[in-house]
């Protein structure tokens, strides 16, 4: 019995050439003639001609180094040079409907760039409508098909009509392609270069299908709720059904709703609905109203689980049978918005509570668009593990893929989509643009309907907006408006949503000022302090503010020239400041100072002037820390009083970008990742930098009972002043006061001093909340930390343990990571981590690792409480290969160690979910002891390398070889430790090991501690 629709996804066997190579018609070059006409080259589909090329090895990787300047731009090489055919051959998937009379053949692409000619088998197939970037194409080939043999199909694929000339650098350069309904980034912005080709191509999804006579097509499903407490649900199921034939059929749609937790899957419901589907006909079918009587409610990241449930509708038609099925994958959650009529700005409410938006903004996986589920995923996940909630789908990039909105819904990230319209190129930028454009309008609109169908399922899915710093175009903007509307309660048949608010602008209706006024940013470098000074930001909620984001010394010599790896040089200017002129390569990657002469200081020189990459790197890291941390911090404080939510700009880059990212297109976090996740916590202590108050902000719906205090250390790790405020109580959703630090002067401090505060449970001493702060006394002096101190090293005890779990092949765990690799000579894409097909010469698997880490105390015997009765689960060899960290030139670990360790990683990971578990963080704290220390282990690193030598493994025709593992989820990192306090930080990873006896080491280094390299070997 077939219980689902049959296809086959079409991402293998193409092959490509230039149209202008070869004067022939597609008729021809889909004919059974048995002949090849032209030279093909292997293609990437999804993907863009570029993509192809670089494959091919005909233009080096654009985005490594400055070799974009090598490939010719579309403007000067013309439309015809990146006009190209596609072409493969498939058969159709052998199954019951294959042989039945009334069976329908489909043909769909997700998604091409710009226009396109269909060819299946001798015969052209008529497209409605050939143009637009963001526009599905499902297509009835049932009368081309060749049902038991090979099919032949190719697409010419044609540029943007008006990709624009890029020789004046700038947003959108001279913002042509804003005739065009497509991704204007691709023009280059100031922080990103133009891409050559405009991203030509068939850059999404292919795939054919078997339907039977009536198919099955964007099925809606809308939650709503009875009653404000969001317990009582009704579902609303509607789908279009769609009868190509002649005939008028009738049948039933079968629909089940499961969902999955812990491994099991539950039945919450079953429901049947009769259809009677007119011949030649596509309309919207009502198919269900159910009630749901406390359902589990999808809850964005740090207020609650984001619960998912599975909807299924399975067609049968009397005298046919199975005819098509969907899945859909969905949450029962309600989301609202309004204007705070006390901060005068937009106010966000989740099933009836309010959310304050701690977010980002986010462009493009990669700016060629090699897109992938498993980098959606990777992405997504690090957004959570920042303690984000939001993530706005810039207007200059795309209408995100289903793959992202699903890793969004996983993680309970809310998502702000907006359509392909921004200031700069629709009538607000320079040179000027229009706000006219794009040309064709009703093409914008299919494309918009469309985007809606494709995405509004996806819970995450949280509003729509018309435009970056822009309003879409009158006409545009009232259609969307009323097609848009929210439902009324009459149901969702007819709506084009029905449950999302539409909001015109970026800058308007309660978002920066509110009236189109550019009040967004700022994004440059600031004084920490000033972050939190009254007068910085006026407004209730910053769509975009931005900063920094210097990567790692690794990062950089993998994305460019080794003649590139200077740093940028540093010059005093007549009035003091000092100021950083990067190389023409950093330039190009649109490096960004740490400073604003006359106005900011140069936030590295504050550590000191730098010689080397690697010496700037890790100071651009703690200022990273401090910058990103401060403006999470200064956004806390005024949570509710003058704030509602915040964006950041931007958390990603998709390309070797040097401003502006938390991570890196590496997929390394910046040390900013851990600063906007220190500030993020649920409930989090905190010091206000400009008043000196040691503040407590709870975000959560429950108030926190608990104690807090600040320790306040010199240099050499000595305890100059303890301050404690007795036990309290800090409501929900709030932000409070606990008590005022005073003043520098008044402490009798050293030049740089440490304040650690915590947030404490009364009872048992629970830590809820950490956060670390140097300072300085001498006006953000910290050159005291260089020098004599420094190397001064702080000995840690270090344990290191884990477990490898193979991945079977075709096996469910996690699947591999891929990353966009770029070796001395920018080989382009290639694949991190294990693949699911198993391909390759080495054993893969996830490795799961846990690093116990003291700073004045041997770890060993100091948590012995937590392990009892854990010892047992790494026994089971389900649970994998136990692993011990040995470290490079030192004996194997005693056992008496790796039974304890042992016993800490069961107890730790046995569930399988390391960052979620809260009783990791818990355990952290001083430990309550007299101990042994020689200072504070200042700013700790961890990483993790490919081999225990440092350097990577595979092609050795690179220049440089990569050492690092990528990408990687820590607990946390870039940390410190004060005399006698300890941590547990939990790191996992997927990792392909290519040679037999090849073994990845766990990396720790810091400021202050010597670099010690653990190799994970399996314990015997």
């Amino acid at each position: 019995m077939i219980t689902g629709a049959e296809s086959l996804v079409l991402d293998q066997g193409w092959l490509a050439q230039k149209a202008s190579s070869i004067n022939v018609s597609g008729e021809a070059l889909t004919a059974d003639t048995g002949r090849t006409i032209g030279a093909w080259v292997p293609a990437i589909v999804p993907g863009t001609v570029l993509t192809t090329l670089v494959h091919n090895g005909i233009f080096p990787e654009p985005l490594y180094g400055l070799n974009n300047l090598e490939v010719p731009d579309i403007f000067h090489a013309g439309r015809e040079f990146y006009t190209y055919w596609f072409r493969t051959v498939f058969q159709w998937p052998y199954n019951a409907r294959l042989l039945k009379a009334d069976s329908r053949f489909w043909l769909h692409f997700r998604g091409i760039n710009y226009s396109a000619e269909v060819f299946l088998n001798g015969k052209q197939v008529p497209l409605e409508q050939p143009r637009g970037m963001f526009l599905r194409r499902a297509l009835d080939v049932t009368a081309l098909a060749e049902k038991r043999k090979e099919n032949r199909l190719v697409v010419l694929v044609h540029p943007p009509d008006h990709p624009g000339c890029v020789d004046v650098p700038g947003q959108g350069a001279d913002h042509q392609i804003a005739h065009d309904v497509a991704a204007q980034y691709v023009e280059g912005w100031d922080w990103i270069c133009p891409v050559r080709d405009r991203n030509t191509g068939i850059w999404d999804q292919v795939d054919v299908e078997i339907t039977g006579p009536v198919a099955i097509r964007n099925p809606h499903v809308v939650t709503r709720f009875h009653d404000k407490d969001c317990t009582r649900a009704v579902l609303c199921v509607s789908a279009e059904l769609v009868n190509n034939s002649d005939r008028d059929w009738k049948g039933t749609v079968h629909l089940s709703v499961t969902r999955k937790e812990g491994g099991f899957c539950s039945v919450e419901r079953l429901h049947t609905a009769s259809v009677q589907v007119e011949a030649s006909s596509a309309n919207e079918h009502l198919l269900a109203q159910l009630d749901f009587d406390r359902p589990e409610l999808w809850w964005p990241n740090g207020l609650g689980a984001p619960a998912l449930y599975d909807l299924s509708l399975d067609l049968v038609l009397d005298g046919y049978g199975d005819s098509d099925s969907s899945e859909v994958r969905f949450g029962f959650r309600h989301v609202t918005s309004y204007i705070d009529p006390k901060l005068q700005g937009r106010r966000f409410e989740v099933n009836g509570r309010p959310v304050f938006i701690r977010g980002g903004n986010w462009i493009v996986s990669d700016a060629m668009l090699r897109l992938s589920k498993e980098r959606y995923e990777e992405e997504m996940r690090f957004h959570a593990e920042m303690g984000l909630n939001m993530v706005r789908v810039w207007g200059g990039a795309l209408a995100e893929r289903p793959e992202f909105y699903a890793a969004c819904d996983e993680h309970g990230l809310l998502v702000w989509q907006e359509f392909w319209i921004t200031g700069d190129c629709n009538g607000r930028g320079v040179p000027p643009s229009e706000a006219s454009w794009p040309d064709d309008h009703s093409l914008f609109l299919e494309c918009a309907r469309d985007t809606v169908k494709l995405l509004r399922n996806s819970p995450s899915l949280a509003l729509w907006v018309g435009g970056n710093e822009q309003i879409p175009p009158p006409d545009i903007n009232e259609a969307l408006e009323k097609e848009l509307r929210l439902d009324d309660g009459s149901g969702p048949v007819g709506l084009l949503d029905g449950t999302r608010q539409y909001f015109c602008g970026s800058l308007w209706e309660g978002f920066a000022k509110g009236d189109g006024a550019f009040r967004d940013g700022p994004y440059t470098i600031q004084e920490p302090s000033r972050f939190f000074e009254d007068d910085f930001y006026p407004y209730a909620f910053n769509p975009e503010i931005g900063n920094v984001g210097v990567p790692v010394a690794e990062t950089i010599r993998a994305t460019m020239d080794e003649a590139h790896w200077a740093p940028p040089t540093f010059h005093t200017l007549d009035d003091g400041s000092i100021v950083e002129t990067p190389n023409e390569c950093w330039d190009y990657h649109t490096y960004i100072p740490y400073s604003q002469a006359g106005v900011v200081r140069n936030q590295i020189a504050l550590y000191g002037i730098p010689t080397t990459l690697d010496a700037f790197c890790d100071q651009a890291q703690l200022v990273n820390f401090v910058q990103y941390r401060a403006l999470l911090e200064a956004w806390n404080a005024r949570m509710w009083r003058r704030y509602s939510g915040l964006l950041i700009w931007k958390t990603q880059n998709p390309w070797p970008g040097l401003r502006g990212q938390l991570y890196d297109c590496q997929l390394d976090q910046t040390a900013g990742f851990f600063g906007v996740k220190s500030a993020c916590e649920p409930v989090h202590v905190q010091l206000d930098l400009h008043s000196r108050d040691v503040q407590v902000i709870n975000t959560t719906f429950s108030d926190v009972d608990a104690i807090v205090s600040a320790t306040i250390y010199n240099m050499d790790g000595a305890i100059i002043r303890r301050l404690e405020r007795g036990r309290a109580l800090f409501p929900a959703d709030s932000a409070s006061v606990s008590f005022r630090l005073r003043e520098e002067t008044e402490l009798d401090v050293p030049p740089v001093y440490f304040v650690l505060l915590e947030l404490k449970r009364p009872e048992g001493g629970k830590v809820l909340s950490r956060n670390f702060y140097w300072l300085s006394r001498n006006n953000g002096d910290f050159r005291a930390l260089q020098g004599g101190w420094r190397r001064r090293h702080v000995d840690v005890h270090v344990l290191v343990s884990g477990r490898f779990v193979p991945l079977q092949s075709g096996g469910s765990q996690r699947s591999e990571r891929k990353v966009t690799r770029f070796g001395g000579n920018g080989p382009g894409p290639e694949v991190s981590g294990m693949d699911a097909e198993g391909s390759g010469t080495g054993v893969g698997g996830n490795y799961e690792v846990l690093i116990e880490i003291s700073n004045g105390a041997d770890v060993r015997g100091e948590v012995s409480s937590l392990t009892d009765g854990c010892a047992s689960e790494l026994e089971d060899r389900r649970a994998g290969v136990r692993l011990v960290g040995v470290e490079k030139g030192q004996a194997d670990a005693g056992q008496e160690s790796w039974k304890h360790q042992s016993a800490v990683m069961s107890d730790v990971m046995s569930s399988g979910q390391c960052d979620e578990r809260p009783d990791v963080r818990c355990r952290e704290g001083r430990l309550e002891k007299d101990v042994s220390a020689s200072g504070v282990a200042f700013w700790l690193h961890i990483g993790v390398l490919k081999s225990s030598e440092g350097v990577g493994v595979g092609p050795s025709d690179s220049k440089y070889l990569d050492p690092r593992v990528s990408p990687v989820h820590y607990s946390d990192n870039y940390f410190s430790l004060v005399p006698g306090e300890k941590r547990l930080i939990t790191v996992e990873f997927t990792r392909r090991l290519e040679k037999v006896n090849e073994h990845p080491s766990i990396l720790i280094e810091g400021w202050n501690v010597q670099r010690r390299v653990f190799e994970l070997k399996a314990r015997r």
